[in-house]
C-alpha cells in the first residue's frame, strides 16, 4: 500500500491494529502509518489478558505473586509482547510459551492445561468460544484499548499506570488498539476521491443491514471516524524518542544499550 498500490482509490486496505505503530518501534520498516489516508475504523476492540477457569491466577495481584503460563503464536505477536510489557511495568510474572500455530491452538492448549491463559480481543472469544463467555470459564485479569461495556468491571491497565515514562509507553502501545480495524488508501490518492470514499465508509458503518449481519455473527461494532483514527495515529507517532526506544527494547524489537 505504501509503495506499489495504485493511487486512484481502487485499492483499499485494512490494517492489522498491532502493526500501526511498528514503524515507530522498528525504524526502517518501510511504511509510515501517518501518511496513509484513513477512511475510518469499522470497529475498535478491547484487548484482554485472561486465564482459563482452573488457573490459580484470577487477578492481576495473583499474577504478581506466581508464575503464570500464557500461550502465544510467536515472539513478535501481541500475545507475547503485551505480557512482557506488563512484567516490566507492573511486576507480573507471566511466562510466555510461544510457537502455537494460531489462536485456536492456544485455546486448545488452555483446555488441555498446557498453558493457563492468553491475551486476545474480547470479541475473539465470541466467535469461536462463546460458551467460555456464557459459562464464565475465563478469569479476565485486565484490558487495554478502548473501554467496552462488556468488560466494564475488568480492571484497565490504563488505571494501573498513572504517570511517568511507563504511562507514556502505555499511550504509545495503546494507540494501536485505538486505531482498531482501520481502513485506508495509500498516499497520493486525490483528495476528492478520498472524500468520496470517506463519505461512503461513514454510510457503511451506519447501515442497518450491515449492523444486523454483524450482530448475527456476534461481532461487536464500535466504529470510529477517520478523524478519530488519525488522532490515535498522531498520539503514537508523537511520543518522545526516549519512550519509543525504551518500549522497543522491552518488546524485544531493539537490543538493550550496553
Amino acid at each position: 500500500m505504501m509503495t506499489a498500490a495504485p493511487r486512484d482509490g481502487t485499492m483499499i486496505a485494512m490494517i492489522n491494529p498491532g502493526t500501526t505503530m511498528t514503524p515507530v518501534l522498528r525504524p526502517g520498516i518501510g511504511y509510515d502509518s501517518k501518511r496513509f489516508q484513513w477512511l475510518g475504523a469499522l470497529s475498535v476492540r478491547t484487548y484482554t489478558i485472561a486465564t482459563y477457569k482452573d488457573s490459580p491466577t484470577k487477578t492481576m495481584e495473583d499474577a504478581r505473586k506466581r508464575e503464570t503460563l500464557l500461550g502465544s503464536t510467536g515472539k513478535s505477536a501481541t500475545s507475547t509482547t503485551l505480557p512482557h510489557f506488563l512484567n516490566h511495568i507492573l511486576g507480573t510474572k507471566f511466562k510466555v510459551i510461544h510457537g502455537y500455530k494460531g489462536g485456536g491452538a492456544v485455546n486448545l492448549a488452555m483446555e488441555r492445561g498446557e498453558v493457563e491463559g492468553r491475551t486476545n480481543y474480547y470479541s475473539g472469544y465470541l466467535g469461536v468460544r462463546p460458551h467460555w463467555i456464557e459459562n464464565r470459564q475465563l478469569n479476565f485479569l485486565a484490558t487495554i484499548g478502548p473501554a467496552r461495556p462488556e468488560v466494564k468491571d475488568v480492571p484497565r491497565i490504563r488505571d494501573m499506570v498513572k504517570s511517568g515514562i511507563n504511562r507514556e509507553m502505555l499511550n504509545l502501545l495503546e494507540s494501536n488498539f485505538n486505531v482498531g480495524q482501520g481502513f485506508y488508501v495509500p498516499p497520493g490518492v486525490p483528495k476528492e476521491v478520498v472524500a468520496i470514499l470517506r463519505k461512503s465508509f461513514d454510510s457503511l458503518v451506519k447501515d442497518p443491514e450491515m449492523l444486523k449481519e454483524a450482530a448475527d455473527r456476534k461481532v461487536p461494532t464500535w466504529s470510529r471516524s477517520w478523524q478519530e483514527v488519525e488522532e490515535a495515529v498522531r498520539i503514537g507517532y508523537g511520543s518522545r524518542k526516549e519512550v519509543q526506544e525504551k518500549l522497543a527494547t522491552i518488546l524485544g524489537f531493539r537490543k538493550p544499550k550496553m
